[in-house]
């Protein structure tokens, strides 16, 4: 079963490469990089070992610039990693761990590829984990980091080495005599001699000084006590908000382990989906066939020459030549009036629309379709889901905007003249252009995958149906995009 598991695995890995791929191939060149992105590299080069506040700070502020501008999960979690990283950083800035700035260095590097290059949503789903495991790491190591601040912080001060230096006069008042008698013999010049009695001289200021020294000693002492004071209280406010960090970050890892697991079930669920899809689909297409041959063998004996005589009499064949005359003005051939169509399922009827005038197609839940109908206007990220990206198979001018510009696009809810009930099922939104302007036309399902040609139809140009083709599943009413968006 393993092994099993792991070929689908591979296969679908190879199924999204290519679709990627694909999409490289037909898509524009990549726009340039973002400048905050820029930014965001240059300040983590930027931090050295000293940890400037300033430097933290900018950090700090480019951090929260780009969580206004990228919105998505992956995004999203990146950027929280590096927040708590550089929180962490401003608590304890020398006493952290080696490599944190080597791991936020490869969380930034990751935040930076999934944001600027086509990558299929797995890739990125792996390259996230690779730095998320990076982060706990780092996160286990904050308790032994607590550690050894309090260890050092519990250490009693020790004085300050000048003191035994400054003592030193109080000895020199018996250690000079002997110094002086053993340098005697090293001069031969008895002119040297009577520079000793400076050294007698300043015998009695060494007393002043030791009462200064002692006083200035004890006082140092007390100041030393009371930054020590200090530092613990400060050090026990500190270790409080990390310690409530802690558990945010531990609280936060747990619901990204909760929506990884979700991620996972969707994405079973997905395969098991498209696979039934296709099945479906293969029925449909198998019945149409199946449909089309039935009709035309019941189409077949009707011209079975049964009645011979008909032939011979000579009002019959007037008659034959004014039937195809009516025809002919009935039913137009699709090669001069009617456009390759999609058709899809309203109710109970079929409505067409013109291949040219459809820029993409958005599948929508009936119960979010409801609601978005009820609006005169809606942004397109209303249709962004997990799964696609509003720009993939857009066609018209619309597929040269980015997919940032895509979200904030507003376009109007169009709506067809006759009424629709409360019971109407709506789960495909469809994206129509015409002449620069765009609208959402929100319908059921979509008959056929492929685009279809009508051979007969009957011009109606009322409102927005300008005639009613024919279609294997029945007629189907044409749909006039200009009379829908005229004002609009």
């Amino acid at each position: 079963m393993e092994e099993k598991e792991e070929k689908e695995l591979d296969l679908k890995k190879i199924e999204e490469e290519a679709f990627s791929a694909i999409d490289e191939l037909f898509s524009e060149t990549p726009s340039e990089i973002d400048p905050r992105i820029s930014r965001l590299e240059e300040s983590i080069l930027s931090l050295d070992w000293e940890f400037s506040d300033k430097d933290l700070s900018n950090l700090r502020k480019t951090i929260e610039e780009l969580k206004g501008a990228y919105a998505d999960k992956f995004s999203n979690i990146l950027l929280a990693m590096m927040g708590s990283i550089t929180k962490f950083l401003t608590i304890s800035k020398e006493l952290a761990p080696s490599d944190t700035l080597n791991i936020l260095g490869k969380i930034a590097k990751t935040f930076k590829e999934i944001n600027t290059t086509a990558l299929p949503e797995r890739e990125k789903r792996q390259k996230v984990r690779k730095v998320y495991t990076l982060f706990i790491q780092l996160r286990d190591k904050i308790p032994s980091i607590k550690k050894a601040v309090q260890a050092e912080e519990a250490k009693p001060p020790k004085p300050p080495e000048v003191a035994p230096e400054e003592v030193v006069p109080t000895e020199t008042r018996e250690i000079k005599p002997e110094v002086q008698a053993k340098e005697r013999p090293l001069t031969e010049m008895p002119r040297v001699q009577p520079e000793t009695p400076v050294a007698s001289a300043a015998t009695p200021v060494p007393e002043e000084l030791t009462n200064r020294i002692e006083t200035g000693f004890s006082m140092l002492k007390g100041l030393i006590q009371s930054l020590n004071d200090t530092l613990e209280s400060k050090v026990e406010q500190t270790i409080s908000p990390i310690q409530h960090l802690n558990a945010k970050i531990s609280d936060f890892l747990k619901q990204i382990e909760e929506i990884n697991a979700k991620f996972v079930i969707m994405e079973t669920f997905k395969s098991e989906f498209d696979l039934l899809k296709e099945k479906i689909t293969h029925l449909e297409n198998i019945f149409i066939q199946q449909k089309e041959a039935v009709s035309e063998r019941k189409v077949e004996p009707e011209p079975i020459e049964e009645k011979p005589q008909i032939k011979e009499a000579p009002p019959q064949p007037e008659l034959k030549t004014e039937i195809p005359e009516e025809s002919e003005t009935k039913e137009l051939p699709v090669s001069e009036t009617w456009p390759y169509v999609l058709v899809f399922s309203l109710e109970e009827k079929l409505i067409a629309l013109p291949l040219n005038n459809i820029a993409n197609i958005y599948p929508v839940s009936p119960k979010k379709a409801k609601s978005l109908i009820q609006r005169d206007s809606i942004l397109l990220k209303e249709f962004k889901s997990f799964w696609r990206k509003l720009s993939k198979n857009m066609k018209g001018e619309l597929k040269n905007l980015k997919e940032k510009d895509l979200k904030n696009l507003e376009v109007p809810v169009l709506k067809l003249s006759w009424e629709q009930t409360e019971d109407t099922v709506y789960n495909t939104a469809v994206l129509l252009q015409y002449n620069g302007k765009y609208g959402i036309l929100f319908l059921n399902k979509m008959i056929f995958e492929k685009p279809y040609l009508s051979e007969t139809g009957n011009k109606i140009g009322e409102k927005e149906i300008e005639a009613e083709i024919e279609t294997p599943k029945g007629m189907a009413y044409l749909i006039n995009p200009a009379y829908l968006l005229k004002g609009e």
